[in-house]
């Protein structure tokens, strides 16, 4: 039982909540059922005059597959027309009202607290989807946790306790429930731990010759460099994320860059070639002046975006109108192997941002336009973007590393060298 004005579909006295843009898809497959509905369409009367890209309407037909499929299932219940559209297998009842049968034992309440257009679907009554079974009931929750302990490396150097800081992190989902209630009241979690391991060390810097012994009397000549890695707690395990509503968000982690120098690395293994991001730490809206950085992969080659909030929304070479530019590599790592992707920018340098892939250097991009700072209060996601429920990446990532500053070629080598032994098919899902 589909009911569109309460944006919720209701399977064998379960009510799953959905996004409103989600219900507005279904509607339209819905109103021609049995019939190509071309992705122009769908896009057109789900989100207008707003500009999106593919992967915000493949991720919204996902929702639905899973929702409406049968695990396991030979069919889909919405067959793809490649290259064309979706058609939706399913006959369609029209009913006034819902059947007291069908009235909800269980409530799933939605995560996502965005505000959607939902013109689209008030104009339907109840719509009964025939032939179409349940979800899991399995429930993933949102919540995040994380240790109270401080960082403070440089008022206790001589102890490394508190370099190392554990957050308990668990996946957030946007369609999926926060909290199912079941007969006598029994809630059920998903939780996975992951760590946040941050360290700081002292870099020395070059000192003139004659002044050496000063130099080194003084802190005041060394400066501090910022390390963090995310990864699952268990060293065994990976982020394994579906691409459909899987990433993750971390709180309590100061990843603000301002002005500076600094580097990105993850181990990932993907076969996507749509948009999506690896690291994501952005502020960013239809209204323009974007800010954060992230890392991505468009056409399956990797990119970095750097916002330094002055102009547009749409990002562009030129800095005096777009308020974010898209520095995107020939670096191709969609084969659905494991990479060890890097990224190095220093910021006034014209050819600064350099690439490289499994150790080795790949190209390098002038990011001397993005000069501004890209600090923003966003938290930071791994798999989708900071500010919305999208470019969600499908696959395995191994380990995320933020650097304050530059990693040597050498440091690279090193890192990859040391390799991965993270992976998902011991993960649980």
């Amino acid at each position: 039982m589909i009911d569109p004005k309460l944006n919720r579909a209701i399977y064998q006295g379960v009510v799953h909540s959905l996004e409103p843009r989600v219900m507005a898809v279904l509607v339209v497959l819905i109103e021609n059922a049995g019939q190509l509905v071309l992705r122009e369409e769908i896009i057109a009367r789900v989100w207008r005059n707003q500009a999106v890209s593919d992967s915000s309407l493949n991720r919204n037909i996902a929702k639905l597959r899973k929702l409406l499929d049968v695990k396991g299932g030979s069919q889909s219940s919405i067959k793809t027309v490649t290259k064309k559209g979706y058609l939706l297998q399913a006959d369609v009842i029209i009913v006034d009202e819902v059947p007291a049968a069908d009235k909800a034992t269980k409530v799933v309440s939605e995560e996502a607290k965005v505000s959607q257009e939902t013109t689209v679907s008030e104009r339907h009554q109840s719509i009964e989807l025939r032939e179409l079974t349940p979800a899991p009931d399995k429930s993933k929750v949102a919540d995040l946790q994380s240790s109270k302990n401080p960082v403070s490396y440089l008022s206790n150097p001589k102890k490394d306790n508190n370099s190392r800081l554990h957050l308990l992190i668990q996946k957030k989902y946007s369609l999926l429930v926060l909290l199912v209630f079941s007969v006598g009241v029994v809630t059920f979690y998903f939780v996975n731990q992951y760590q946040l391991i941050q360290h700081y060390g002292l870099v020395e810097q070059s000192p003139p010759s004659d002044k050496k012994a000063d130099y080194l009397l003084s802190t005041n000549n060394y400066k501090v460099v910022h390390n963090m890695t995310f990864a699952p707690h268990e060293a065994d395990k990976a982020f394994c994320l579906d691409g459909v509503d899987d990433f993750v968000e971390i709180i309590d982690a100061t990843v603000d860059i301002g002005r500076g120098d600094f580097s990105m690395s993850a181990w990932i293994k993907t076969s996507t070639e749509d948009t999506v991001v690896v690291i994501d730490k952005r502020n960013e809206s239809y209204q323009g002046d974007v800010r954060g950085f992230n890392l991505h992969l468009l056409k399956g080659k990797v990119g970095v975006q750097l916002a330094d909030g002055k102009g547009e929304w749409r990002c562009t070479l030129d800095a005096e109108k777009s308020s974010c530019t898209n520095f995107n590599s020939d670096a191709y790592v969609a084969d659905n192997q494991w990479h060890f992707i890097v990224a190095t920018i220093d910021r006034d340098d014209p050819e600064g941002l350099k690439f490289f892939v499994d150790g080795a250097f790949v190209e390098s991009q002038d990011p001397t336009i993005r000069s501004g700072s890209l600090t923003t209060p966003k938290r930071m996601r791994i798999g989708s973007r900071s500010s919305s429920y999208s470019a969600l990446f499908p696959g395995s990532i191994g380990e995320i590393k933020i650097r304050s500053g530059l990693w040597s070629i050498e440091e690279i080598q090193g890192q990859y060298a040391k390799g991965i032994q993270r992976d998902c098919r011991k993960a649980a899902r």
